[in-house]
């Protein structure tokens, strides 16, 4: 969550922030894999519910099915009254003026945490200018904080950040990019978008499908790209537009770098039973004597042992 909301109203942060929206900033994602959920079906509750809560809470949901749910094989069910010892995201709704909504930390380190997800509803100590907005402060702020809950850090904690974005690295770092560092993406405090108006970035997209499904596709093999799966997810790579002057192509093979090579004509989709890195190839000749060939790296992700929970406040 981006303190500048205590300071200003949502328009001046927009306002703020349009010289970096101009820059010419390449537009991927930051994930800790150690807190990756591996389940796609969460439980969330809410610690302190009431019926004068009703409508904030239906909109929290709402948001949150119409982003990261929408576009992914997660399922956050309950949404219920928690429990002693309910599982999952457990929600409390509090205005406390010096921290705001947060996480306790990223992913699978909130687990079953009493209170490891805090909302505001009321607005009255903190974010003050979200009484005039605040059906649209509770989404796009809960699409954030679901973004750290499902394990993605602050896009621009990222060491490929550029200098146009001045927002200092705040919680814990990832230990992936997915794609290209990406001003669009609602973990990105530089967004000139609040929050992304709480809509998902083609970048937070991939990185969700990356890992909670379903199957990462990409359009274009370029040669010398890296790209990035995990482990038991469909990688789908369609070279028919990258292979210059090869018109009637009669021969194809790809060789994917784990030891297994495929003859399938202009895209070839695969999965990755180990994680690690692999050399992509893939070889193309027609008729006419004619041959291309590109290549590229596929970074595979694996599951981790969980981390003991730790206290990092991700705002």
């Amino acid at each position: 969550m981006h303190v500048s909301l205590l300071k200003t109203s949502v328009f001046s942060v927009a306002i703020l922030f349009n010289s970096i929206a101009s820059a010419d900033v390449t537009t991927r994602g930051h994930a800790l894999t150690s807190t990756i959920w591996n389940t796609n079906n969460i439980h969330v509750c809410w610690e302190n519910l009431n019926d004068s809560t009703a409508a904030d809470r239906a909109s929290v949901q709402e948001a949150v099915e119409n982003s990261w749910e929408a576009n992914s094989n997660l399922n956050f069910f309950g949404w219920n009254e928690c429990e002693r010892n309910s599982d999952g995201i457990r929600i409390e709704v509090t205005d406390n003026a010096e921290l705001g909504p947060h996480v306790d930390g990223l992913g699978t380190r909130i687990r079953g945490r009493q209170n490891g997800m805090s909302l505001n509803f009321t607005y009255e100590n903190w974010g003050q200018n979200c009484q005039f907005s605040r059906r649209w402060c509770n989404e796009v702020i809960a699409v954030h904080e679901f973004g750290h809950a499902l394990g993605f850090a602050h896009e621009q904690n990222r060491q490929d950040t550029p200098d146009t974005c001045d927002e200092p690295a705040q919680g814990a770092n990832g230990d992936i990019d997915i794609g290209r560092w990406d001003l669009s993406s609602v973990m990105n405090y530089c967004n000139p978008q609040y929050n992304g108006n709480g809509q998902l970035s083609d970048t937070d997209i991939l990185m969700v499908r990356t890992f909670y499904g379903p199957e990462v596709q990409t359009s274009v093999l370029l040669d010398n790209e890296r790209y990035s799966v995990y482990v038991g997810s469909n990688l789908t790579i369609n070279a028919a537009y990258s292979i210059e002057d090869i018109v009637d192509s009669t021969s194809w093979l790809w060789s994917l770098g784990d030891g297994t090579s495929s003859n399938s004509q202009n895209s070839v989709t695969h999965k990755y039973t180990n994680k690690g890195r692999y050399n992509m190839t893939v070889s193309v000749s027609d008729s006419e004597g004619y041959s291309a060939d590109k290549s590229a790296e596929v970074y595979v992700y694996g599951f981790e042992v969980l981390l003991p929970a730790i206290n990092v406040m991700m705002l």
